[in-house]
């Protein structure tokens, strides 16, 4: 079936914002909010100045606008002190009384490719299949024959394959000139200076799920609309932009997002077998409890706890990345007696994230069945959007 994706204007919080959704066969797959009186800082680069440098923490504060300071690591032997001036990059935005992170490894992201400045050479991203790498990896030899991309590093992401030689070799030049433009100009500029604003949340979205199977965009915000048109690509031809228009109906309310936003707020989730999931972020790690609930087919005790698991998986799976849960995640399944039912719960497992964007790995479930699995950390999770829009 065909993916869409709906960028729709809606109040959260009290707050004017815009909530991007991502739906996978019809069902919400993932969901970014950004309010939309408030302008991001993340992955943008500036020109700012140490104001504090803290060996004994190995990091440095840095002022990179006139109201707004940074947490720079550093290590031992970096000969920067107090007064010089640095390009940074916004790695992570200030959250609770944390500062914003920052770092000097600069990167630069399109939409097929990612370059940076640290560790040099040519990267592919793990969702690529052999066949997919080899096939780019020959683009990549006539594209950087010449080896001027060797001072960078290049990552071919997940949906480069949808792009043609030229598309590739094209968004390559145009990220490495804006690249060349930062270092060799970046410190002629004013401090505080803007050296690159960082896309958008809803255009990272689109950049991550163009091509492949993307059919439909709808979105309510004409700029957007406009934004999408303007820049349609040959490897978009099968993609529909739509700009929602009914004044009867807003387009959040056409897809239900109240209600979505109501559940993600939620820690439990309900399974059509009649059980549910309980999930619970803690400082150090996510905890998710598998119960059986009532269950009105009238199966045996056994059959019971076997559907219960293996529901339990997929939509663990699905709230996962719907939630953007990351770092160790720990999942109390119902103890179930049958031999290899440990061995089967954690091939389901395997196979439900496989689908998932973010690098996430089963490590093991114990005779408890208790299992443990681990998520990178991409973006901010849902609950962390969320206290941002209470917090400001």
């Amino acid at each position: 079936m065909s993916d869409s994706l709906v960028f729709a204007r809606m109040p959260v919080r009290n707050r004017p914002t815009l909530v991007s959704l991502y739906l996978k066969n019809q069902k919400p797959a993932e969901i970014r909010i950004t309010p939309t009186d408030r302008i991001s800082v993340l992955g943008n680069i500036y020109v700012g100045r140490i104001e504090n440098r803290q060996k004994n923490i190995g990091a440095a504060f840095v002022r990179f606008q006139e109201d707004r300071t940074g947490f720079l690591p550093l290590p031992e032997n970096s000969p920067a002190k107090e007064g010089d001036l640095v390009l940074v990059q916004v790695e992570k935005e200030a959250m609770k009384q944390k500062l914003p992170r920052l770092t000097q490894n600069l990167t630069l992201t399109g939409r097929w490719i990612v370059l940076g400045t640290d560790h040099p050479g040519i990267y592919y991203s793990k969702k690529l299949s052999p066949e997919d790498k080899d096939r780019i990896n020959k683009m990549a030899v006539k594209i950087f024959g010449n080896g001027d991309s060797r001072q960078f590093g290049i990552v071919f992401r997940t949906n480069a394959p949808e792009a043609s030689p030229e598309e590739l070799e094209e968004e390559y030049r145009s990220l490495l000139s804006e690249m060349d433009s930062v270092l060799r100009f970046g410190m002629t500029r004013t401090l505080y200076s803007c050296l690159h604003q960082a896309d958008a949340a809803w255009m990272a979205l689109f950049r991550q799920y163009a091509g492949s199977c993307l059919r439909q965009i709808t979105t309510d915000d004409p700029e957007i609309w406009r934004t999408l048109t303007d820049q349609q690509k040959p490897a978009d031809a099968g993609v529909s932009v739509r700009l929602y228009e009914d004044p009867m109906v807003e387009l959040y309310r056409l897809y239900n997002l109240t209600t979505l936003l109501h559940e993600l707020d939620s820690k439990t989730v309900h399974l059509k077998s009649g059980g549910f999931l309980v999930i619970e972020e803690t400082e150090a790690f996510v905890a998710i409890d598998v119960n059986t609930g009532r269950d009105t087919a009238k199966r045996s005790r056994q059959e019971t706890i076997r559907r219960t698991n293996l529901e339990a998986v997929r939509e663990i799976a699905r709230q996962i990345r719907l939630r953007q849960l990351s770092g160790t995640i720990l999942v109390d399944f119902i103890n179930d007696s049958r031999p290899g039912a440990g061995n089967e719960l954690t091939e389901a497992m395997q196979n439900a994230v496989r689908e998932d964007p973010v690098p996430a790995h089963v490590i093991d479930i114990t005779p408890l069945y208790i299992m443990e699995l681990t998520r990178k950390k991409r973006v901010r999770s849902w609950s962390e959007q969320s206290r941002l829009l209470t917090e400001g």
